[in-house]
């Protein structure tokens, strides 16, 4: 009379993975990156399945009894009862053809039933007293993201496609002028860069009142109106309306200080009315989140919102330090860390690139001089992270009075694709603007000239 488990269609399917593989134990190679023990409902099947994997790795045939042996060494089973169960499914099995079909329907079976499990300790949390909605809504989404994940094709993927792609970006850009990434708006930024990249996490740093803000606020402004997709602000430290006031000025080219104070004269009063109408359709394509309670976990969940309805270009954090986590950090330097890693991830699994903002530590700002890697505050692992370093600097002994234009000097000190050095950028405080130097273009048609020269520029 059969029971209950062997009516059960996914222990069937279970038992004819293991089975055919025990025929012909070659096949756990076209599986086994993708399928894992825990995958299984069964749990004696998937300690099973664990051992051939140990077996195979070890160079080891699998058969009854290696894994039977494998096995009771582990103290998992009983000598006869295990070697007799494994006998009767090898002697079943025919062969192993199916068994990418059966780890497929394993990994869905095994997706389904997390999922639900998921829903439904999130439903119990909810019930408890004192619990905060947001929090268990971003945990749960993050563990059904794990689950995703965990039911995708993973390991080595031929690389045909990924040169394709490469050819149509380059003939892309060769042919529109245009970059292989998302376009600064700054035609010296983007030649250093070639634009911000989907996947990279791009840090932007410098001391502070060095433009850090308005810089990342002149690039979200240039590349809002280029509608290719929306802007994702996280701001810890201005709020919506000082970051509102920052766009228009830089838009506008208005002092920011008499804008705010209602100071302006006739003439600029128009050129406000003017831009306003221009400002907003610009002005709605950038998401901004100023709650001040923002970590790598609500950053994902936020963008996993927002990607179902828009198309996400440009993520800015402003800034690093600032940012939370969800667990407490044994320190700084670990709690750093794990932020910058994070939002590596996330620029990675969304494709979009992160544009970082970061602080610079006090060793900078006492030597006054250029900054280097090593002065990124409280982590190196931020450095390592990074795909692109940038920094912003300003001789403060010689900046100009407030509503004259300076200059200020950008350094590309890490390009994990392009050349590192340095050049500069007409910037105005009054307006807190950004602009190029127009009669220092970059080259054209010219392959990057040697990292001695670019740093001479």
């Amino acid at each position: 009379m059969a029971t209950e488990r062997d009516k059960d269609p996914m222990f069937s399917i279970e038992q004819s993975l293991i089975g055919g593989l025990l025929v012909d134990g070659d096949a756990i190679l076209e599986i086994s990156t993708d399928l894992y023990p825990s995958h299984f409902a069964n749990e004696k099947l998937g300690s099973i399945y664990d051992a051939m994997k140990a077996v195979a790795h070890e160079g080891i045939a699998i058969s009854p009894t290696s894994i039977g042996k494998r096995l009771r060494d582990r103290g998992e089973a009983k000598a006869s009862a295990m070697e007799q169960y494994l006998h009767e499914l090898w002697g079943s099995s025919a062969s192993a053809a199916d068994a990418r079909w059966c780890a497929e329907e394993i990994r869905k079976a095994w997706r389904l039933r997390e999922t639900g499990k998921a829903c439904s300790e999130a439903v119990i949390a909810l019930r408890a007293d004192g619990v905060v909605h947001e929090e268990i809504v971003d945990k749960l989404q993050d563990r059904l993201d794990l689950i995703i994940k965990g039911s995708q094709s993973r390991g080595p993927r031929p690389m045909g496609q990924d040169i394709e792609r490469c050819y149509l970006d380059s003939r892309t850009v060769a042919d529109t002028g245009g970059t292989t990434g998302i376009s600064t708006g700054y035609s010296r930024l983007d030649w250093w860069t070639a634009g911000l990249q989907g996947q990279s996490l791009i840090v932007l740093a410098a001391m502070t009142a060095m433009g850090k803000t308005s810089l990342a606020m002149n690039i979200a402004g240039n590349v809002a109106r280029a509608d290719a997709g929306i802007v994702v602000i996280f701001s810890m430290e201005m709020g919506r309306r000082e970051l509102a006031g920052r766009l228009i000025a830089a838009e506008t080219g208005l002092d920011l200080r008499r804008m705010t104070a209602g100071e302006l004269g006739d003439k600029e009063w128009g050129r406000y009315d003017e831009a306003k109408s221009t400002l907003t359709p610009i002005a709605d394509r950038i998401m901004l989140d100023v709650s001040g309670q923002v970590t790598p976990t609500t950053i994902r969940a936020h963008l996993r919102r927002l990607q179902r309805r828009h198309e996400i270009s440009l993520v800015i954090v402003d800034y690093l330090q600032l940012c939370g986590t969800a667990e407490r950090a044994e320190s700084q330097y670990v709690r750093i860390s794990t932020i910058s890693g994070a939002l590596k991830a996330i620029a990675v699994d969304f494709d979009v690139p992160v544009l970082a903002l970061s602080q610079l530590s006090r060793e900078a700002a006492r030597r006054n001089g250029e900054p280097r890697l090593s002065d990124l505050r409280d982590s190196g692992t931020i450095e390592q992270d990074a795909n692109v370093v940038v920094f912003i600097h300003q001789d403060i002994a010689g900046r100009g009075n407030a509503g004259a234009t300076d200059t200020a000097e950008i350094i590309v000190a890490k390009n994990r694709n392009g050349p590192t050095g340095k050049f500069k950028m007409h910037w105005n405080p009054a307006s807190v603007r950004f602009s190029d130097i127009t009669d220092r273009q970059p080259p054209v048609n010219e392959v990057w000239p040697c990292k001695q020269r670019l740093n001479s520029n």
